[in-house]
């Protein structure tokens, strides 16, 4: 299942329409506000396949090392696509990741990152 960024764009624009920023939009890519999260941990799920990769690993290095003042983990899936784990829930890299979230929930994940295995 993949993702067309410039669709992606342009429905984020009709969704949240005092935007002109798109995908840009803060609540979306939130790179310039890490000094206004407001939580102590952060977890960043990644795709391998998904066409925003590479700005969700841009907000994973921004949060490193305590970009933010907290705790930041990653997950990288690999050979996986956006949103894979709505379309597929029982697959085996969408139980990896809901077993991280859980841990990650609890508070028994370390920071750093985490490769989930295809």
């Amino acid at each position: 299942m993949g993702v067309d960024v410039a669709i992606a764009d342009r429905a984020w624009r009709f969704i949240y329409s005092t935007t002109m920023r798109g995908l840009g939009e803060p609540c979306v890519s939130p790179v310039g506000q890490l000094g206004e999260l407001r939580c102590q941990c952060v977890l960043v799920c990644i795709a391998e396949a998904d066409p925003m990769r590479e700005s969700r690993r841009l907000y994973w290095e921004a949060l490193r090392p305590g970009g933010f003042g907290g705790r930041a983990k990653l997950l990288e899936t690999k050979g996986e696509g956006h949103v894979f784990h709505q379309s597929r829930p029982h697959c085996a890299e969408a139980e990896e990741m809901m077993e991280c979230l859980v841990a990650f929930i609890s508070g028994e994940l370390h920071d750093e990152s985490t490769q989930s295995s295809q």
